[in-house]
């Protein structure tokens, strides 16, 4: 959701602004024209300003908040990775974490930034494990990224 985000706004500074290029005299070849120059993108004060919190903000909160799929909850080790284990081998293709916060551990899997694609993948994963259920979380990015190659 982040990166569309500033794909907007960026596009938005772009239609705002004024930009230009100040080429400096090239070789013309072939129908083809090399130049090279400064680009200048200049905004007005507002959506300068905007972006700028926009910034500020973003670099504060280092998380993101996703979807992830539930399949078990106890306060049972043992049960959780039974689980697990369950999962993964209906599941090949996917993760299955196992986290702990006191005194429940919790069997979860994937990491989704739209409630519709986990909700798909939610339906089949209830075919065996009926209490899953969808839950939202904050993530850090960094964890992401290590984890799902974002």
């Amino acid at each position: 959701m982040k990166i569309n985000i500033l794909l907007i706004w960026s596009l938005l500074l772009l239609a705002m602004g004024e930009v230009w290029a100040q080429p400096e005299s090239g070789p013309i070849s072939s129908g083809h024209i090399q130049a090279a120059g400064d680009i200048r993108i200049t905004t007005e004060g507002p959506i300068e300003l905007l972006m700028s919190r926009y910034y500020y903000m973003n670099a504060e909160n280092p998380n993101m908040k996703v979807y992830r799929i539930q399949m078990a909850n106890s306060t049972n080790r043992q049960v959780v990775y039974e689980a697990k284990s369950k999962f993964l081998q209906n599941f090949r293709d996917y993760r299955a974490d196992v986290d702990f916060q006191q005194p429940y551990y919790k069997l979860r899997t994937g990491y989704f930034r739209e409630r519709h694609e986990a909700y798909k993948m939610l339906k089949e994963i209830k075919e065996n494990f009926p209490s899953a259920y969808l839950v939202h979380e904050e993530v850090e990015v960094s964890k992401l990224i290590q984890q799902q190659g974002w």
